[in-house]
């Protein structure tokens, strides 16, 4: 049993915990923070937690460990379900803590509900705002008389503050009786209380509450029951015999005319409940669950979610009402009943305080809890650690838990799991069974290689098997790849916070730099702001997306490249598919291959952008680096032909770590580690992605001359590449997570000059002549019934009481309806402009949309659809400056209404605010360019003539090689000092794209196997142009009768001829795959199988460089063979030695052990080797000289640019006297 030490920090009593305090309570079991500066603690506290735990209200008592409060206590857990022996094991301090709890704390159910109704509409914490009638409408009236009458009953059940009734009760009572007069026939209203047995009078009478609390006084005088009997009566049908007061109590309950009427829907319940108890109090407690099998424990937790569900399902029964008014009431016991879940299952054995386990099992009752504080660190957010910090501080402290700790469910909720952890005994005091009990698993049994690894929702989002075996599988891959990482941990990049003390990056080259991007506007708008930001440094720059933002990006003064793709078509496609995987409906639809037909299109434009002339001007461009978002795929494959640098930029987390699991799946319970299950997440979805597309991108790498990417390569490219990454979001709402490397940045929103806007008349007298509105728009999403949309759209205004201006963006919200006094249809206005005049934003969660709206300080309801939109809702309600987003599906006129009034409180403005004050002392754009500028490797690309200007040619003659720029080039050319047949392409970022192998067996398996599928495509291709050609011989044969007898035996000589060429030629493919399968591909994955191996015991094999022709192919042999024969041998010897050094004898035995493995490895490698890495070198000549087209266009186009720059230049006679003397000067001393 884990067991967790005390943490030797005593708080002063009742007062707020100092920063010292909360940095070594954190530091117990987070060791990075006991290094941390207090100082930089902030400590911020909820209003709520404020109101409820002040200590100056609500004092707290003396310590009272009388036998008293343990009847209590223990009567509590009778009454409960609980197993009153578990108090028996609490060691001294922790009786002593858990009796003030409940006594002082909780004070029963009462007060857990009590605090329940605080968070929730309808009930006491809200009662004002609910029950003020300007907010109500006639429908909402039924479900008000009853969720009020129960709310009153039970906020004043057994509470701690006697002040409570007239501070709030009252007043509220009142308001809500003149409310109901004032708005509504009160006549309708007694006849509908008259119906279901229901006084109205009594429902907002003050005395009705008097006369409850004397009851339920008399009632827990009772032997055996606490305040909770009303319910105790209610729910298990038990009327208490034998007692003096008996009757008394009886006759007053029966007069609380509103219980009878639904007493069935009571009974539903409290059968269900005594059934629970039942289980638990006299079958299975505890010290006697382990003797259950798993199959039993499984139907047991299948059969309470099925009677959960039914009590808390959307139904609109009259049952269905009265149950949703005791929602409080039955979660306070469903919290009981799933801690013994908790114990029940094999994660409690393991780890009772895994809180990745805890959070699953109660995820459906998170919701309703409210964190008492939120902490940071400067502009790190740990508020998601609150639930552990409080673990900690209930759990440790030696002194009494101070007031301000007792909050309600979340102390009660993790009271037993910390219990049993902090108490040193062994588990066969909870049970005597000779095996262990079967494993207690919450996910399904693997199936198929998809459905065990990943399954589809209705929402497209993706549940991720941990359990699965590609699940397992891809972990142990990620982590292969993450170490070969960590070398970039140890060099980390500066704080954001130190960047803005630096001055700018110094970098003076002048780049052509073609960004790439697929998605909506605002996918492209925060690129159009770095594009306008580069351009300022003296970059030409080119935007490649889709056609329909050419004028968008003309207009912001940028070049644009079309690259095919329809984002309306794209969008829609998203909306309907939000997640990996496409629903069935798509796939039997047809939309998958226009999809595909649609990226292929995207990837020619991409590679297009890179060196085809401006589609407008005419002007030659050839790029110097690229920069793109994800979703465009080309990317790195443009990259690759190009060998130039490459920069990612996204909006959402594509990178894997361990602190949050990729943004489109869901996780299920497993045993997996919870940082390595985030990191599977991620993989998970990369593997599903190149699922889809890697059979469409390696045809299309073809056309580039680059070889087919290994399946096992292709979901992890960008990490295991180590591509430079730049998120472009504020990392005061997202920090970088700790084990992201250096070559990953996270910088700021990017945020473009605000635009000239001149509005409308109309518009501005909107603005004007009232509050200021409510922005409601979702941009470029296209969905289905746009018209339900707005319609729920204005349902929502009418019932949130404000004034709208509505976006009618891609969807044509609105239609051609005109605009009113309270919603102004809008068709296009820049957000920089428009969101300084509204009072909150309602938007689908686009990061440009979104970081917009924070940047004003504006509270965001978010309202996703796909992609990183939920990701962004999550994060604006995580800081307080929103709801929770309502995706949507979910949508309604209600729920959008609540929202709206959520934004428009004085909490959600003030963070907002605080925000926005975070964000304006960032600058998101230039940290971006100082990351791109940071990572490009400038002294390579610097030319040695021209230094300003990248190099992109390089001069080899009389074995001097020199790096040119494209001016320097053509003016040498101009001058006849250069011939273009001693220039080659300068490689300034070379990607190598090489099938690892791990060891020799699956390195030999896997290239076999390729081969045999590289033989039988050969063998379809040639079949398939016999076929061809028959129709091509049968049609060319026919003519006139004349004609035929002359030219027949021509025509079938010429056919004959034709597909004997046609049988050669896939003959002549099918040989040369096998030949160069068994002579060149098997033995080179054997050999590095084989030199692969030491990297298993750590051993890291040494690097020849990389093959990429013939003379470097013989070099990697010949020193591979050296080396191996050398280390092979001496190994045997040396690491002996070295481990008897270390460690002993033990020490000894390993290095024996490794030194064998390192002689029978090296070995072999070093002999294959001598043959495979010169004849690998060889075939890479070959396909080199084979395969020139690419290479050739990439010539020819920079060719084409140097000579237009030149010419653009104008470059004058001393300059091009100076660049003809340099080259002299460098033709002389440069040498290789």
């Amino acid at each position: 049993m884990a067991t967790l030490a005390p943490i030797p920090v005593v708080l002063p009593q009742d007062k707020v915990p100092t920063k010292t305090n909360v940095r070594d309570i954190i530091g117990s079991f987070l060791p990075e923070w006991r290094s941390v500066d207090p100082d930089s603690l902030t400590i911020s506290y909820h209003a709520s937690f404020v109101n409820a735990h002040c200590p100056v209200e609500r004092p707290r008592p003396a310590t009272d460990v009388s036998a008293e409060p343990l009847k209590v206590f223990i009567k509590f857990h009778n009454n409960t379900g609980g197993d009153p022996e578990v108090f028996k094991y609490l060691v001294p301090s922790k009786q002593e803590e858990a009796i003030i709890s409940y006594k002082y704390g909780q004070s029963g159910l009462g007060a857990k509900v009590y605090g329940f109704f605080q968070t929730q509409d309808g009930t006491l914490g809200r009662i004002d705002e609910f029950l003020d009638a300007r907010n109500m409408e006639p429908e909402d009236v039924e479900n008000t008389i009853i969720r009020a009458d129960v709310a009153k009953a039970l906020a004043t059940l057994n509470t701690l503050d006697t002040s409570l009734e007239n501070k709030t009760m009252k007043p509220s009572c009142e308001a809500m009786m003149n409310g109901l007069k004032k708005y509504h026939n009160m006549d309708k209203l007694k006849a509908l209380g008259k119906e279901g047995g229901i006084s109205v009078d009594n429902l907002v009478d003050y005395d009705f509450v008097t006369r409850l609390r004397k009851v339920l006084n008399q009632l827990e005088a009772m032997e055996g029951k606490t305040g909770w009997c009303m319910h105790d009566v209610q729910f298990m049908n038990v009327m208490v015999k034998n007692h003096p007061k008996e009757e008394e109590s009886r006759v007053a309950l029966i007069d609380f005319e509103f219980v009878m009427p639904n007493y069935r829907a009571l009974d539903i319940g409290g059968h269900f409940m005594q059934k629970m108890f039942k289980w638990f109090d006299e079958e299975s407690k505890i010290a006697n669950c382990r003797k259950y099998t798993g199959e039993e424990k499984r139907h047991f937790c299948q059969e309470y979610a099925i009677q959960w569900n039914l009590l808390t399902g959307d139904s609109d029964t009259g049952d269905q009402v009265f149950l949703e008014s005791e929602y409080g009431y039955l979660l306070a016991l469903a919290f009981d009943i799933h801690m013994m879940l908790w114990f029940m299952s094999e994660e409690n054995d393991k780890d009772p305080l895994n809180l990745l386990g805890l959070n699953k099992l109660f995820e459906e009752f998170v919701d309703h809890q409210t964190p008492f504080c939120e902490i940071s660190r400067s502009n790190d957010d740990l508020g998601n650690i609150t639930e552990t910090l409080l673990l900690v501080f209930t759990a440790c402290y030696q002194e009494p838990l101070p007031s301000y700790l007792l909050v309600d469910f979340t102390h009660e909720l993790f009271l037993l799991p910390i219990i049993f952890a902090t108490k040193k005994c062994n588990m066969e005091a909870y049970g005597n069974s000779d095996e262990p009990a079967p494993s207690y698993r919450w996910a399904a049994e693997d199936h198929e290689l998809i459905s065990q690894s990943a399954d589809v929702r209705a929402d497209g989002r993706i549940d991720v098997n941990l359990d699965s075996v590609i699940s397992r599988n891809i972990a142990k891959s990620i982590a292969q790849v993450i170490d070969l990482q960590q070398e970039d941990l140890h060099n980390p990049p500066p704080s954001y916070e130190d960047q803005q003390k630096v001055p700018p990056f110094a970098f003076d080259l002048q780049l052509n730099i073609v960004i790439q991007i697929v998605g909506s506007r605002g996918d492209v708008q925060p690129f159009v702001a770095l594009g306008n930001e580069l351009q300022k440094h003296g970059h030409r720059v080119r935007i490649a997306t889709h056609d329909v933002f050419a004028d968008f990006v003309t207009q912001s003064g940028l070049e644009f490249f079309p690259i095919g793709g329809n984002p309306v078509e794209l969008m829609a496609y998203m909306v309907k598919n939000p997640g990996l995987l496409p629903q069935m409906e798509t796939l039997r639809s047809g939309e998958i291959q226009k999809k595909r037909a649609m990226v292929r299109t995207m990837l020619d434009g991409c590679w297009r952008s890179c060196i085809e002339n401006d589609p407008i001007s005419n002007e030659p461009f050839v790029a110097d680096a690229i920069i793109a978002n994800p979703p465009s795929f080309a990317h790195i494959h443009c990259a690759q032909a190009l060998s130039i640098p490459l920069h990612l930029m996204f909006t959402m987390p594509w990178s894997s770590t361990r602190e949050f699991p990729h943004p489109l799946a869901n996780l299920k319970p497993s045993r997996m580690d919870p940082s390595i299950a985030n990191l599977v997440s991620f993989g998970v979805a990369e593997w599903l992605t190149w699922q889809g597309l890697g059979d469409v991108i390696n045809k299309w790498r073809a056309t580039l001359d680059l070889e087919p990417i290994a399946m096992v390569q292709g979901p992890s490219l960008a990490e295991s590449l180590k591509i430079p990454f730049t998120y472009c979001w504020s990392p005061a709402l997202v920090p970088k997570p700790m084990d992201w490397p250096a070559h990953i940045d996270v910088c700021g929103f990017f945020f473009r000059d605000q635009p000239i806007y001149k509005p409308s008349e109309e518009l501005m007298t909107f603005l004007e002549s009232g509050l200021p509105p409510v922005y409601i728009g979702f941009g470029s999403i296209v969905v289905e019934e746009p018209q339900s949309l707005t319609n729920a759209v204005l349902r929502a205004v009418a019932r949130a009481g404000v004034r709208a201006i509505v976006s009618r963006g891609w969807s044509n919200l609105g239609g051609g309806s005109p605009n009113s006094k309270d919603v102004f249809y809008l068709d296009d206005c820049p957000h920089e402009w428009l969101f300084q005049r509204v009072a909150a934003v309602v938007h689908h969660g686009g990061a440009g949309t979104t970081a917009c709206g924070l940047f004003n300080g504006r509270p965001t309801v978010v309202v996703p659809f796909f992609g990183d939109q939920p990701f962004w809702g999550d994060m604006i309600a995580r800081a307080g400056a929103g709801p929770r987003p309502i995706p949507q599906a979910s949508l309604n006129a209600r729920n959008l209404a609540d929202a709206i009034r959520f934004c428009l409180t004085a909490e959600a403005n003030e963070a907002a605010q605080k925000i926005s004050m975070k964000m304006q002392t960032e600058s998101g754009l230039n940290a971006a360019v100082e990351s791109f500028y940071r990572h490009l490797p400038a002294q390579r690309m610097r030319c040695q003539i021209m230094p300003k200007q990248a190099a992109v040619w390089t001069y080899t003659k009389s074995k001097r090689q020199i790096k040119l720029s494209k001016p320097a080039v053509q003016t040498l050319i101009d001058h006849s000092k250069i011939e273009v047949k001693h220039l080659r392409c300068h490689d300034i970022n070379p990607l190598i794209i090489e099938n690892r192998r791990w060891d020799p067996l699956t390195g030999i398996l896997s290239a076999t196997a390729t081969t045999g599928s590289n033989m039988l495509k050969s063998t379809t291709g040639m079949n398939t142009t016999l076929r061809d050609l028959q129709p091509l011989s049968s049609t060319s044969s026919i003519s006139t009768s004349g004609q035929q007898s002359g030219k027949r035996g021509g025509k079938s000589a010429s056919t004959a001829i034709s597909m004997a060429g046609a049988f050669l030629g896939g003959f002549g493919k099918f040989t040369g795959t096998y030949f160069k399968g068994v002579v060149v591909d098997i033995p080179h994955a054997a050999a590095e199988g084989f030199r692969q191996v030491p990297r298993l015991y750590g051993e890291e094999p040494k690097d020849y460089g990389t093959i990429d022709g013939w003379k470097s192919g013989a070099v990697f042999g010949g020193r591979n063979f050296v080396d191996g024969m050398t280390d092979g041998f001496k190994g045997l010897v040396t690491e002996p030695y070295q481990g008897a050094k270390e460690e002993g004898a033990l020490g000894a035995v390993k290095g024996f052990a490794k030194g064998t493995i390192g002689f029978a490895t090296k070995i072999p490698s070093a002999g294959l080797g001598l043959v495979a890495y010169p004849f690998q070198g060889i075939a890479k000549s070959i396909e080199s000289t084979v395969r020139s087209k690419t290479r050739k266009a990439v010539i020819n186009a920079r060719l084409k640019d140097g000579y237009s720059l030149t010419q653009r230049q104008n470059m004058t006679p001393e300059e091009q006297n100076y660049v003809l003397r340099t080259f002299e000067t460098l033709l002389r001393g440069t040498s290789t």
